[in-house]
């Protein structure tokens, strides 16, 4: 099967409502917390595999924005029933793409939550981890599809292609820390602008 054979056997189980709605500051503050978080994940990465120098600066930064989007969480307008939760309807972004960023994003927790759940002493269950990893692929058709259908030219394909063009630039040979850590971002951005050519 292909990608496009996918992604059309992938979308016809897409939930496609006229109009979804969801309070606002909940969305952006947990957006907020997820953000930063990811961000200090991404150091962890960056070191671990890198060895790039954590930035304590960030993170006590990162920190302190969770904090903040938690406090404004508590205080905000949030209560037990849907009628009272002051929900508005999204209009800053296509429908599709909006399940498909926030789908892909829930998925890579859960697969955070069974990477927590083996380090703190669980065993690694790989067919869950490959489940949770095909439903990434699915929210992806649909992030390609919604993509299409905004008149985006090109497809899953060619940014698999673009990617490995990017990668080829970062390393010419092989991977290095020096080009992990040192990039140049000038060139890479014109491969992403330009596509895989």
């Amino acid at each position: 099967m292909n990608l496009k054979e996918y992604t059309k056997l992938a979308t016809r189980t897409e939930s496609r409502p006229e109009e979804v709605l969801v309070n606002p500051e909940l969305l952006v503050n947990v957006l907020y917390i997820f953000t930063a978080a990811g961000r200090m994940l991404d150091q962890i990465k960056k070191h671990a595999f890198y060895r790039k120098d954590y930035s304590i600066e960030n993170f006590t930064g990162d920190y302190a924005m969770i904090e903040r989007a938690m406090f404004d969480l508590q205080r905000a307008r949030i209560n037990g029933t849907s009628e009272d939760m002051g929900e508005e309807k999204i209009e800053a972004i296509n429908l599709r793409l909006l399940h498909a960023i926030i789908g892909i994003a829930t998925e890579s927790t859960e697969l955070c939550e069974a990477l927590y759940d083996t380090l703190i002493g669980g065993n690694v269950d790989l067919v869950n981890l490959r489940e949770e990893n095909g439903d990434i692929n699915w929210y992806q058709a649909i992030f390609y599809d919604a993509m299409e259908e905004l008149g985006f030219e090109g497809h899953w394909q060619d940014d698999l292609e673009t990617n490995i063009a990017k990668l080829k630039a970062r390393y010419p040979d092989k991977f290095t820390n020096e080009n992990a850590i040192n990039r140049d971002l000038d060139a890479e951005k014109t491969i992403l602008e330009e596509g895989h050519k």
